[in-house]
């Protein structure tokens, strides 16, 4: 119990080596160790051999979490043997609400430090698709001792200048400084050393002014006469960013032109007022037309579609440059249009948006894969529906993976999206770059209501892959028992053999799946 309580709350993460996704990142969070066993839970464990003895058992919750396969916050049931001579223990993931998830065993190691297993078929002695390490807790940073306060003399305090996008403090455009008026001001500085943003010798700032140095500082007669006093009083911060006049945006209140532009440059050439926008100069005006700001406009507005911002996406719309179903080429929204973006992380109402702006439901990504296939693949029912509903294509074909949206529901847990596509008309025996049909996958994934589903629309039972395995044979490789009682029982012919010749009771004793072994036997019986 002990290995056990300091399990409680313990983070694993690693990866699940999934068919034909390569390496999926997951991660395992623990909870508290709960008393007595489920009926669930004692069903799992009694099919699989396992005991039920509650004096030996112990459940623990967890939270389980494989974006790649849609599970975001999956809870499970964690139920776990004694240990073992060499100090491990086996562990049975299952959840209660999603029976159709199948189950996972994991081997606890001795130190409570690292997971590895598989699905329901595996043992210790089989070559592991989970692996995960526990996540060592953060080191708390030693505390710095702090230097003795030093008593000084009060200061003066210093007058505060905004950045130049803050909105104004209440007050702070009716004063300059909060010095004492009646004190002696300081004498304006005629060097010519750059002392931040929009400051430079001559400028008549105090020494004790707060100023930004995250800007480079103008100089020479495009600092505005740097070296040379001001009769005037020192200008001061004002709303409408720095460096401009109280009086008038153009001129200071000595008559000459606002700082950083030369006394004879024309009023015109300055961004904000040819544009007809003084004020702050935003990074629309900086960047001007060009194609940097189209960029940058067209990635916003798929980021937003991405994160389903529909109030930024009707901003944007009007942006120069942006186009409903444009993308750009770099970046982190490379190749995707923002349709394709909102549908892959199920943004439903950002979907319904860029549909009614007649945004291409077919546009698909550097990968071939439509807004329709990453819907299906991230189990997003609701955002398929929509894009079915627009006469989305549900015989496209990834380019690379040769994938269909049929083939993705086959592959995932929710097996109505597979009747969806069906009512919709989508074909039954087209394959991938490998020959698998989309029972092939439903088979090999041990997803039984999939495969009944495709069996009610008369998908072919013998079809054969690139390797001439039937759907049965595939489910035996896989060491999905329970699906190869299903397709046997569907009339699925069991002396059925792949291209080298090996039928699927062989296949499984070469991969070591011995309930598949086991079933194919009573099977046999049973004839």
């Amino acid at each position: 119990m002990a290995q056990l309580a300091d399990l409680a709350g313990a983070v694993f993460e690693g990866h699940l080596q999934a068919p034909g996704l390569g390496k999926c990142g997951l991660s395992y969070r623990f909870g508290s160790v709960q008393t007595g066993l489920h009926t669930a839970v004692k069903s799992q464990r009694r099919q699989l051999g396992w005991t039920n003895n509650e004096e030996e058992i112990r459940c623990i919750s967890a939270i389980c979490c494989i974006p790649d396969l849609g599970l975001e916050s999956e809870e499970v049931t964690v139920s776990v043997n004694p240990a073992g001579e060499d100090g491990s223990r086996l562990m049975l993931l299952q959840s209660l609400s999603r029976p159709d998830l199948g189950l996972t065993i994991l081997r606890l190691n001795s130190g409570a430090s690292s997971l590895a297993g598989g699905d329901e078929s595996w043992t210790p002695d089989m070559v592991p698709i989970v692996r995960a390490e526990r996540c060592k807790a953060p080191e708390k940073p030693k505390p710095v001792p702090r230097p003795p306060l030093q008593t000084s003399p009060a200061r003066r305090p210093r007058a505060r200048i905004p950045e130049p996008d803050a909105e104004p403090t209440p007050g702070d455009s009716d004063r300059s400084h909060p010095e004492d008026p009646t004190a002696p001001s300081a004498p304006a500085v005629q060097d010519d050393q750059p002392r931040g943003f929009g400051v430079v010798g001559g400028s008549g700032l105090l020494d004790t002014e707060a100023v930004s140095i995250c800007m480079p500082v103008p100089f020479g007669e495009e600092a505005g006469g740097a070296g040379r006093p001001l009769e005037a009083a020192p200008r001061r911060a004002h709303e409408n960013g720095i460096g401009r006049s109280v009086a008038d945006a153009g001129t200071n209140s000595s008559g000459s032109s606002a700082f950083g532009y030369h006394s004879s440059e024309p009023a015109a050439l300055r961004p904000d007022i040819a544009t007809g926008r003084p004020g702050p100069l935003d990074q629309e005006v900086l960047l001007g037309s060009g194609e940097l700001q189209v960029a940058a406009n067209q990635e916003r507005f798929v980021a937003a579609a991405r994160a389903g911002e529909v109030g930024d996406l009707q901003q944007l719309f009007s942006r120069s440059g942006v186009r409903v179903d444009g993308s750009v080429s770099e970046g982190r929204f490379a190749d995707q249009t923002a349709l394709v973006a909102a549908a892959s992380r199920g943004r439903a109402d950002a979907v319904r948006v860029l549909l009614d702006r007649k945004a291409a439901v077919d546009a698909s990504d550097a990968n071939g894969w439509t807004g329709l296939m990453h819907a299906i693949h991230g189990q997003r029912a609701e955002v398929a529906r929509y894009l079915l509903q627009a006469r989305a294509d549900v015989r496209q074909v990834a380019d690379k993976s040769g994938s269909t949206p049929l083939i993705l529901a086959a592959s995932g847990a929710r097996h109505e999206l597979c009747k969806i596509l069906i009512e919709h008309r989508s074909p039954l025996e087209i394959s991938d770059m490998e020959g698998s049909t989309a029972l092939h996958h439903a088979a090999r994934r041990g997803n039984g209501a999939a495969v009944m589903t495709l069996l009610a629309a008369r998908a072919k039972l013998e079809k054969q892959d690139s390797q001439g395995r039937t759907p049965l044979l595939a489910a035996a490789v896989a060491g999905r028992a329970n699906t190869v009682e299903l397709l046997v029982g569907q009339g699925a012919n069991a002396q059925a053999v792949d291209c080298t010749g090996k039928g699927a009771k062989e296949l499984a004793t070469a991969y070591q799946h011995a309930r598949v072994v086991q079933q194919l036997n009573a099977t046999a019986l049973a004839c």
